[in-house]
């Protein structure tokens, strides 16, 4: 192929290939890295009396992680708590209450640990009325804390759990062993736990040939600079087409019509995109739409209607190549740009001929 980094692909290829991490439920629910979700995941497992049929057994595991080891009884009193308030109005995101002691917990997942743990710690103490009391700041990585707070990182926490876990297995409820499973896992993505610093395998590879493939990042890095800057282009010559604007208002007379060449947005997906709109005046809902973006190296346009005209145009623009494209990373300005304007204008066509209908 002769191309300048065959060689690193091709030995990178050849590198044993390790199992890919199963998506978790709170993946699919794009809900893997809330904060508020794991405290009520937690609180929900703290609980003894929740279902699950684990008993204290999270409890115990919190403190074996920390090397304390109180006598556990009682369990039938547990009460937990989420957002907890204190007198400052704050709320602490996890509070076990006992008959022997009372936990609380600030969970800290990707936001840094500004809290009022003074005002946290006051809250504590005073739920606790002199029983013992336990401060944890619950977090990914190392953190410095006061007012009485201990730092417990996730990977010592997730190490106790599993060591604890083979003790209730076989009475606990199956169902919640699954789930309780799949949030460590999900914790573990998160974390970075199942990573490739322990394949040696990959490690060596990449301590080895580290010098190539900072040029491969960078060259991709330049491609990607490149890509953008053909869309700004694009974007910057059709907001300024005269005779693409001249040629939209011959064809509707009917001034409830607006043609808008937005700037370059990031959909949700992580993509930069530049739509073309086609509206209505005042009201400004989006009737149609054409949308240009670069993705995998590729160029794609692709049209669609707003939900509210969607039985209007249902089926317009399926496979339809009137209306989408897929072009080569190294097509011209000139010809995406040209390309596009053909697709426009397909689109003016279409919408013209459902005028009656969208009004």
């Amino acid at each position: 192929m002769g191309y300048e980094f065959e060689h690193l692909i091709q030995e990178y290829k050849r590198l044993p290939i390790r199992e890919v991490p199963k998506t978790t439920f709170l993946e699919i629910v794009n809900k893997s890295h809330f904060e508020n979700v794991w405290s009520r995941i937690l609180a929900f497992y703290f609980d003894p009396k929740a279902g699950h049929n684990l008993g204290n057994m999270l409890v115990k595991s919190l403190f074996d992680s920390l090397g304390k080891h109180p006598v556990l009884h009682n369990i039938n009193t547990y009460r937990v708590h989420t957002e907890y308030p204190t007198k400052k109005g704050n709320r602490i995101d996890i509070v076990i209450e006992s008959n022997d002691f009372v936990i609380g917990i600030e969970n800290k997942v990707n936001s840094p640990l500004y809290n009022d743990l003074e005002d946290y710690s006051d809250a504590i103490e005073s739920l606790a009325k002199g029983k013992e009391s336990y401060k944890i700041v619950l977090s990914k990585y190392k953190n410095i804390t006061h007012s009485g707070f201990e730092n417990l990182i996730y990977e010592k926490f997730l190490g106790s759990i599993k060591n604890n876990i083979g003790y209730h297995y076989n009475i606990a409820n199956p169902k919640y062993v699954i789930f309780l499973f799949d949030f460590i896992d999900n914790i573990e993505k998160n974390l970075n736990l199942i990573n490739m610093i322990h394949d040696p395998e990959k490690m060596n590879f990449f301590l080895k040939e580290k010098t190539e493939i900072q040029k491969l990042i960078n060259d991709h890095t330049q491609i990607n600079k490149e890509l953008y800057r053909t869309l700004l282009e694009l974007c910057s010559k059709l907001q300024n087409n005269v005779e693409l604007q001249k040629h939209f208002r011959q064809m509707f007379q009917n001034e409830n019509f607006i043609l808008k060449v937005c700037n370059i947005t990031r959909d949700v997906g992580g993509l930069d995109c530049l739509w073309i709109l086609i509206e209505q005046k005042d009201q400004y809902p989006e009737i149609v739409c054409c949308t240009i973006y670069y993705e995998n190296y590729k160029w794609f346009a692709e049209c669609g209607a707003k939900e509210k005209y969607s039985k209007i145009f249902e089926g317009c623009f399926d496979d339809d190549p009137k209306f989408w494209f897929e072009l080569d990373p190294w097509t011209t300005l000139e010809d995406i740009n040209s390309k596009v304007i053909d697709i426009l204008h397909n689109l003016f066509e279409l919408v013209k001929h459902q005028e009656n209908e969208i009004f």
